[in-house]
């Protein structure tokens, strides 16, 4: 009985046990069945995943003779292929050869990998980033980033086009180089800076014009007062701080050079952008030394003529050109001298002097001084104490006054017309060196204007002096002088009237001057008002046009004053100086200003100017303007081998050159260094072909002319201002001067 229950137990454990297996079993196959259900949805997910995203899926065989087995409908527009194209052919086929031995130790690396896990049953898992370029199938070569990892027997790669982000690197690449380029042969100082204003790098210019080499600036604070006078260490920091902020810099201050001297620049900055992030700013240094010379002489003129013709009196006139030349030379010491030739004197009417209290009245014919040697020469004179030493040791020489071996004295004529009516001096007991022979060009210039001035304000203030003088000084005034009644007519003329118009006094006695007699048609209403300003306020000074009796028409400076006899006035006094001379050399100050002096092509801000003046018209005209850039090739080679006096006769004839081929209206400008600019009005496209034409046909002419063991050639950029599509001047510019480094930079790929 014990036995059958056992057995019955034994039956019962193991039919609760067989239907916990077929529990077991019908849960594997419900989980079995999800999991084939997961996998069918997972599947359907990587299907539409593959076949709709912008990246290129594939399968390839497992070994080195390897073939697409799968590919993503992504790769037509990617590289124009159908997937069926590619399929079951192989992906070495379509690589460019110099990327193959890059992917194949790639393709040997996932074998061993998988030989590893055929043997040690370890799994190593490789995921490799490669980049290759592959053909598209209109023959180009595109470049690809593929990752790449191994699925079973199959190796999966997803595949990126990144054929523009490496045009874009190539492009940026060449950026910096043309960059590079630039700054390193950049006619104007140039910096670059960090964004908290430390130096990253300096051109060869910067170290020229401040004497620092980049070795003693890098990494060094551009606001630390290296290149900044004390007083304006917070203004370098201000501009800092506004170009942080955005702001663009354009501004005239002074800076200090590494020996201590103090001088003008033009400064202007932006910030350098890369990738479209700020990477710190480029500051651009140009000396303006030069063109505020310019501005103060210009200024110095305008200011000692208006003197001249203001009320001020002859004393003070002296004091104020002795102020104003003060701004452009140093006048510590300083004397006016004035020759009276009839009574054999030189007076000294005015002279400030460290070490001489007297300046005596000298004779001509007892003197043998600085002074009465530039009369007497009427040329200038520069000595030195050795100079002054050697002249005395023989009998040259006797000076007036205190001299030491450090004194240096200047000195130049003051001449009216080719008359020497006197001197104006400057010297030094300190400094030897004061003085150059620019500072006798200087001088020279601006005395034709004092001497004017001063022989002016003389004739004005004999003239209001004493009736009794009146006779006298009407006749022998070296100035044009005509005596007029209230009503206009012609009452005397003086000796000077008669040779500058050449009229007798016979000819004009009782005519009225405002009748067109030595006014031109236009200028006579301007006649008659100038008498009437006379007659009303008693004084007029005024530079105009008036006509000689053969009908040469001069500018004249036109002064009137009343003439007061017992109280009334009984008529006008008329001056007229012919001021000719005076008019050329404001030509000669504007040209200074407009045209280089070594080349006499237009400045680079002239030609702007003129530039901008072009396109109005072409956009009033509706016609086009050729711009080409130009630079020497090789001429920095030409300077170093044969000297720079030989590279200016280079740019000389270089000049001619260009003028002796071009039209009138053609515009010839040097930007500076061996680089030119050519602007053509009125000229399409079609006219280039015949500009090069010219050039070329003209330039083997030009060389054998030049018989020199080298040959001109030039570098070339063009564009093209088109009224109907407007670009600006800078476009304008750079993108002529881009083709021009660009055709240089090929030029210099070919000579390496």
């Amino acid at each position: 009985m014990k036995g059958k229950e056992k057995t019955k137990e034994q039956l019962q454990n193991e039919l609760a046990k067989l239907h916990k297996k077929i529990a077991e079993l019908e849960n594997v196959k419900a989980n079995h069945k999800q999991t084939k259900e997961k996998s069918a949805k997972s599947e359907e997910i990587y299907r539409l995943i593959a076949e709709n995203t912008s990246d290129v899926i594939s399968l390839q065989d497992f070994n080195l003779q390897s073939r697409f087995r799968y590919i993503s409908p992504s790769i037509k527009d990617n590289t124009g292929y159908e997937p069926e194209e590619l399929i079951g052919k192989s992906p070495f086929d379509f690589v460019h050869p110099d990327d193959k031995k890059e992917l194949l130790p790639i393709l040997k690396k996932y074998i061993v990998a998988k030989l590893k896990k055929l043997f040690t049953g370890k799994e190593s898992e490789i995921i490799e980033r490669i980049e290759f370029r592959f053909k598209e199938k209109g023959g180009n070569w595109r470049y690809v980033q593929s990752t790449g990892n191994i699925i079973g027997n199959q190796l999966l790669f997803i595949s990126r086009d990144i054929t523009e982000i490496k045009k874009t690197e190539e492009t940026l690449r060449q950026s910096q180089q043309e960059f590079a380029s630039i700054f390193k042969s950049s006619p104007e100082a140039l910096v670059y800076l960090d964004e908290n204003g430390n130096i990253i790098n300096i051109n060869p210019r910067f170290t020229e014009l401040f004497g620092y080499t980049l070795e003693e600036v890098k990494g060094r604070n551009i606001n630390g007062g290296m290149i900044h006078p004390p007083d304006r260490i917070e203004e370098g920091k201000k501009l800092s701080k506004d170009l942080s902020e955005g702001q663009s810099l354009n501004y005239e201050t002074v800076r200090k050079k590494k020996d201590g001297t103090l001088f003008p620049v033009h400064i202007s900055s932006a910030s350098v952008i890369i990738n479209k992030k700020k990477n710190g700013f480029l500051s651009v240094y140009q000396d303006i030394t030069e063109r505020k010379q310019s501005e103060k002489i210009q200024e110095a003129l305008y200011a000692i003529s208006k003197a001249a013709n203001s009320p001020m009196s002859l004393n003070k006139l002296y004091k104020f050109i002795h102020q104003k030349l003060g701004t452009l030379i140093d006048t510590t010491n300083f004397y006016i001298a004035l020759a009276d030739y009839q009574k054999d004197e030189i007076r000294f009417p005015y002279f400030v002097d460290e070490k001489d209290d007297d300046f005596p009245i000298l004779n001509f014919s007892e003197t043998n001084s600085f002074t009465v040697k530039i009369i007497e020469s009427g040329k200038p004179l520069l000595l030195n104490s050795k100079r002054i030493k050697n002249m005395m040791g023989k009998g040259e020489l006797i000076p007036v006054g205190t001299i030491t071996d450090k004194s240096i004295w200047l000195g130049v004529p003051l001449k009216i017309a080719n008359k020497t009516i006197g001197v104006i001096s400057v010297q030094s007991y300190t400094n030897p060196d004061l003085y150059s022979e620019k500072d006798i060009k200087l001088l020279e210039f601006v005395s034709a204007q004092v001497a004017t001035a001063i022989e002016r304000k003389q004739t004005e203030e004999a003239l209001l002096q004493s009736r009794q003088e009146f006779i006298g000084l009407f006749k022998n005034s070296p100035e044009a002088l005509a005596y007029i009644d209230e009503n206009g007519n012609i009452i005397n003329i003086n000796p000077r009237f008669t040779e500058l118009f050449g009229y007798t006094l016979e000819e004009v006695k009782g005519r009225n001057l405002n009748g067109g007699m030595i006014h031109p048609p236009d200028r006579i209403e301007e006649g008659k008002n100038l008498d009437k300003t006379a007659l009303s306020k008693g004084y007029f000074n005024y530079e105009t046009i008036r006509k000689k009796k053969d009908g040469t028409l001069f500018p004249a400076s036109v002064s009137g004053s009343d003439i007061i006899i017992d109280g009334q006035i009984k008529g006008i006094i008329g001056t007229y100086i012919d001021i000719t001379e005076r008019k050329k050399m404001e030509e000669e100050l504007q040209k200074l200003a407009h045209y280089d002096i070594l080349t006499n092509c237009c400045t680079r801000g002239y030609g702007l100017a003129l530039l901008e003046q072009q396109i109005k018209i072409a956009n009033r005209k509706k016609t086009p303007i050729l711009l080409l850039y130009l630079d020497i090739d090789n001429f920095k080679d030409i300077n170093d081998t044969y000297g720079h006096a030989e590279g200016d006769m280079v740019l000389k004839e270089v000049a001619r050159f260009f003028k002796s081929i071009l039209r009138e209206v053609d515009i010839v400008c040097r930007i500076g260094g061996d680089e030119f600019m050519l602007i053509f009005p009125d000229s399409s496209l079609d006219y280039r072909l015949l500009i090069e034409e010219r050039i070329n046909k003209k330039l083997k002419e030009f060389n054998e002319n030049l018989n020199k063991p080298y040959k001109i050639s030039f570098s070339t950029g063009l564009s093209v201002y088109d009224p109907v599509n407007p670009a600006s001047i800078e476009n304008l510019i750079k993108t002529a001067d881009e083709k021009m480094y660009k055709e240089k930079k090929e030029k210099n790929t070919g000579r390496l």
